[in-house]
């Protein structure tokens, strides 16, 4: 894959759908459980993708949009970092 000289991003994550959860500044309150939790962050994160090839940029992420608060994405960060090491 050839990018641009200068490739446009994002960083962070996207705003969640109202439909998904309940934001309040760092803490996601999700709206499912289960199964269900699971389908509709799955929808949230093709739209957020969905979203960010409409606007044209280079390199999409997944939004964050299924991580709940900021010890959650430090944990799985801490998780991956651990069995990427093995």
């Amino acid at each position: 894959m050839e990018l641009a000289p200068i490739a446009a991003t994002t960083i962070g994550s996207f705003p969640r759908p109202t439909w998904l959860a309940q934001t309040d500044r760092s803490r996601a309150l999700f709206r499912l459980e289960g199964a269900a939790l699971k389908e509709a962050q799955d929808d949230a994160t093709a739209l957020s993708i969905h979203t960010q090839e409409r606007i044209g940029l280079d390199l999409l992420s997944d939004g964050r949009v299924d991580f709940g608060t900021g010890e959650e994405w430090t944990a799985h960060c801490s998780i991956w970092n651990t069995s990427a090491s093995n």
